[in-house]
């Protein structure tokens, strides 16, 4: 049977590597410019979907009932 080994870390170890981690700022622009992207795409689609709720039953809806049998 194969020998179980185990990791161990120092907790000076574990510490410096949470304090490396932690002051690590590579990617962090990323992350923002991801976010912004995905705020700025649902602001747009709540919009363009509002817009066509209203075009919808307000504009096309005034058409339709100027034309009865277009429907």
């Amino acid at each position: 049977m194969a020998e179980k080994t185990y990791l161990t870390v120092s907790k000076r170890q574990f510490s410096d590597l949470l304090r490396c981690f932690a002051a690590d700022e590579r990617g962090t622009t990323a992350i923002e410019y991801a976010l912004v992207a995905i705020i700025t795409g649902v602001m747009a689609i709540t919009a363009i979907s509002q817009l066509g709720t209203e075009l919808s039953e307000n504009y096309f809806g005034r058409i339709l009932e100027m034309y009865p049998g277009s429907s």
